[in-house]
C-alpha cells in the first residue's frame, strides 16, 4: 500500500513538473512570436529583446546574437535562427530596406545641395535666392565672383563671356533660353529646375524628370507641390527624404518637423542635427528646444553648436565679399553716369521708363 501512494505521488509530480515546462515552453514561444511588438520603443529602436525563436533572455552564460541584415531580431544558437528563419524572413526583408535607408537619409553630406562656387571655391550659402546660373553649362557660382568677372570685362572692354566655360554671353532672352533646352536636351537637371520656374505649363514635367536625375531642389520643390495639392503624404515625404540626402537643409528641417510632430524625436534631433550643420538657423533653435526638454544630450548639442556657428561663419563671410564686390560695383557705376552730358543721361532714363517690363515701384 506504502508503494503504491509513493507511485501515485511521484506520478504527480512529474505530471505537475511536466506542466510548469509546458506552460513555459509555450509563454517563451509567445514572446518569441511577438518579439518585433514587444522589444521596440517609440523610435522603433530594438529593447532588451529575447531570442526570437525560443524566448530565452540573455543571461550571462547566454549571449544573443543579431540577425546581421535587419539589426533587429536575436537568436540565442544558430538551430534557434534556422528555426526562426521562415518566419523572419518577410518581416527581416522590409526591416533591412528600412535600416539601409535610414543609413542614407542620417548621413551626413559633405555640403548643401547648392555645394561649393566652382570659382572661387567658397560655399554657396543654402539661402541665396538668386545664385548666378550660367545657360552655356548650368554652373551655379556666387554672385561675387559674377559681378566682379563683369567689372573686369567692362573695365578691358571684353566681350562678356561665361567665367567657367568661356563661352559667350546670350545677346538676347531667346538666345539665353536656347541655350538652356539644348542643356535640358543633354539630360541637365540644373537647366531643367531653372525652366520649370518659367515654364508653368511644363513646371511638373520638368521638376518631375530632374528630380528623377536626383536633383535636390527638384525634389524639394515636388513635396511643395504634393504638400499643397493635398496629394499622397507618403510620396511628399519621399521627395522630402530624397532632398535631405542631396543636402537640402530646408528639407531637412521641414522632414524634422513632420517627425517631430508623430513624436519620433529621436529622429527629429537627428535630422535638426544634420540641418544645423548645414548653417539652418531655425533647425538650431528647435535642438535648444530639444536640449532643454531633454531630447538631445549636452554633447550632442554642443557639437550641432559648433558646427552651425563654423559654416554660418563661412556662410556671412561669403555674403560679405558679396555685398562688398556688388556695392563697389555699382558706385563705380554711378560715378560714371554722373560724368554722363544731360541729354544723354535723360535719354537713357526715357527708355528705361518705356521698357515693357519697367516697374516704377522698384
Amino acid at each position: 500500500m506504502e508503494t503504491y501512494f509513493s507511485f501515485l505521488l511521484g506520478a504527480s509530480v512529474s505530471l505537475v513538473f511536466a506542466a510548469i515546462l509546458l506552460y513555459d515552453h509555450d509563454q517563451r514561444k509567445s514572446a518569441g512570436d511577438n518579439y518585433h511588438s514587444n522589444s521596440k520603443n517609440s523610435d522603433g529602436e530594438t529593447g532588451d529583446m529575447p531570442c526570437a525563436c525560443c524566448g530565452i533572455s540573455e543571461l550571462d552564460d547566454v549571449t544573443l546574437k543579431k540577425c546581421t541584415a535587419c539589426q533587429s531580431a536575436r537568436n540565442c544558437s544558430d538551430k534557434c535562427r534556422e528555426t526562426h528563419r521562415p518566419q523572419h524572413k518577410k518581416a527581416c526583408e522590409k526591416r533591412a530596406a528600412e535600416v539601409l535607408r535610414d543609413e542614407m537619409l542620417f548621413k551626413h553630406p559633405k555640403s548643401t545641395h547648392l555645394g561649393d562656387c566652382p570659382i572661387c571655391l567658397l560655399l554657396i550659402p543654402y539661402d541665396m535666392y538668386y545664385p548666378t546660373i550660367m545657360s552655356c553649362c548650368s554652373k551655379i557660382m556666387c554672385n561675387g565672383c559674377e559681378v566682379v568677372n563683369k567689372k573686369r570685362e567692362t573695365e578691358e572692354r571684353l566681350d562678356h563671356r561665361c567665367l567657367f566655360c568661356r563661352h559667350p554671353e546670350p545677346k538676347s532672352q531667346e538666345e539665353y533660353d536656347q541655350n538652356f533646352m539644348k542643356r535640358i536636351e543633354a539630360n541637365d537637371p540644373v537647366a531643367m529646375l531653372f525652366m520649370a520656374t518659367r515654364k508653368n505649363d511644363n513646371t511638373f514635367e520638368y521638376l518631375t524628370k530632374a528630380a528623377e536625375l536626383d536633383d535636390a531642389e527638384a525634389h524639394y520643390q515636388l513635396s511643395n507641390l504634393y504638400g499643397s495639392a493635398g496629394m499622397d503624404a507618403k510620396i511628399k515625404t519621399h521627395h522630402l527624404e530624397q532632398a535631405a540626402i542631396g543636402g537640402h537643409p530646408i528639407a531637412r528641417y521641414h522632414l524634422a518637423l513632420d517627425e517631430k510632430n508623430s513624436g519620433r524625436m529621436e529622429r527629429a534631433m537627428k535630422h535638426f542635427s544634420i540641418a544645423a550643420n548645414h548653417g539652418h538657423e531655425p533647425s538650431l533653435k528647435q535642438l535648444k528646444e530639444g536640449y532643454a526638454e531633454g531630447y538631445i544630450s549636452k554633447e550632442d548639442f554642443a557639437a550641432a553648436l559648433r558646427a552651425y556657428q563654423d559654416t554660418a561663419g563661412d556662410m556671412k563671410s561669403q555674403k560679405t565679399a558679396e555685398t562688398q564686390a556688388i556695392q563697389e560695383h555699382l558706385r563705380e557705376t554711378a560715378e560714371r553716369v554722373q560724368q554722363w552730358p544731360p541729354d544723354i543721361l535723360e535719354a537713357v532714363i526715357t527708355m528705361i521708363h518705356q521698357a515693357p517690363n519697367f516697374d516704377e515701384s522698384r
